[in-house]
């Protein structure tokens, strides 16, 4: 009689972190900050600052912000710190840049706030071949989180990982 198959991975003891399924994937709505300039190029501190004054916070409130510029303007750091000092108390969260900018500092904002005390001495498998939009970097930053708290790491899906440390046993 042959032998009955087993389910080496559920054996296995692996714990599978999905980014895709501990973050929820963003959605953004952009706040160009040309519109606030003369001309849509020219930063008069002045006029900006009565520009975020009558800003309809309306379509921000409870939301994602990227601001970004559509024009060439030269934009000084102060004037996004100005903005994100104003419309924080508003908005879910603010980043600076593009969407790929926004995405990434999203990503690295939700991996600091998990809870890793579950992974204390575990074997961790960091889900891979996502089709998401996460980035590496956020990736990068997990692994970097749990690597002083796990037993193992490896990364890929549980049938077929790449181990990428292992704790040595007190």
């Amino acid at each position: 009689m042959p032998e009955a198959l087993q389910n080496k991975v559920s054996q296995s003891g692996l714990i599978t972190i999905d980014l895709e399924e501990c973050i929820e994937p963003p959605q953004f709505s952009s706040l160009d900050v040309s519109r606030m300039l003369e001309q849509g190029l020219v930063l008069r501190e002045k006029s900006f600052r009565s520009a975020l004054e009558t800003l309809n916070l309306e379509p921000y409130k409870n939301q994602n912000v990227e601001l970004i510029c559509s024009t060439d303007a030269i934009i000084p750091s102060w004037a996004f710190l100005l903005i994100i000092c104003y419309i924080q108390p508003h908005v879910k969260s603010v980043f600076v840049g593009g969407a790929s900018a926004a995405n990434d500092q999203y990503y690295t904002k939700k991996v600091l706030e998990l809870d890793l005390s579950m992974y204390q001495n575990a074997k961790v498998v960091l889900k891979g071949c996502s089709g998401s939009n996460i980035p590496p970097a956020a990736y990068a930053l997990l692994a970097s989180r749990l690597r002083p708290i796990v037993y193992s790491l490896f990364y890929g899906e549980p049938c077929s990982t790449v181990p990428l440390f292992k704790n040595k046993r007190p």
